[in-house]
């Protein structure tokens, strides 16, 4: 009788001893769960996170290929601008070069010109000295010489009209000085004869 009612009493304890044990493990599983819930939120978070990371750096991307392309073509734009002044400003003193030619040719030519018609007036003055055959030589000889300096200046006023821009440039080149020089040259034989009072002043 006394070792059935100790084995009940054992009996007993180990059922209480069960269901402690049991509570525990119910509680670690609880706990397990909640843990198990709270690692879950978290992967969720950081895959949301990963995704907005990746919208962004795709954002950023494409802002940084538009910028790129806006400016290489603000480049390109600005480089085919330059090639244009160039080539414009090539055909400018191109053409300014053939109007000075021209005009040295035609210098030359009058310069020769003007030198055999010089000779020949002063001979004809120095010939005849008085009276009214001498104003009407000196009036014919200034109308002479007059002419030509107006045929002279015909292709600077025609480059003057048609690109004065082009003319202002030859003009600030070191070329033009050579142009003044041969000008000079042509004039020296009407300069010649403003002490002799054949030319206005």
């Amino acid at each position: 009788m006394a070792e059935a009612q100790e084995l009940l009493l054992q009996l007993q304890k180990d059922n209480r001893d069960g269901r402690l044990r049991k509570q525990e493990l119910e509680e670690l599983v609880r706990g397990l769960e909640a843990e198990s819930e709270s690692l879950t939120a978290r992967l969720q978070d950081l895959s949301e996170r990963e995704r907005s990371l990746q919208r962004r750096r795709s954002q950023a991307a494409r802002a940084l290929c538009g910028e790129a392309r806006e400016a290489a073509r603000e480049r390109a734009e600005r480089v085919r601008g330059r090639l244009e002044a160039v080539e414009q400003r090539k055909r400018d003193l191109k053409q300014l070069e053939l109007v000075e030619a021209k005009h040295a040719m035609q210098a030359e030519a009058l310069r020769q010109e003007l030198q055999g018609k010089v000779m020949e007036a002063a001979a004809a003055l120095d010939a005849s000295r008085g009276g009214l055959e001498q104003l009407w030589a000196l009036g014919a000889l200034q109308t002479l010489l007059l002419l030509p300096l107006g045929v002279l200046a015909l292709p600077l006023l025609y480059l003057a009209l048609v690109n004065p821009s082009a003319l202002r440039r030859g003009l600030a080149r070191p070329g033009s000085d050579a142009a003044l020089r041969r000008l000079r040259y042509t004039l020296a034989p009407l300069l010649e004869l403003r002490p002799r009072g054949l030319l206005p002043a």
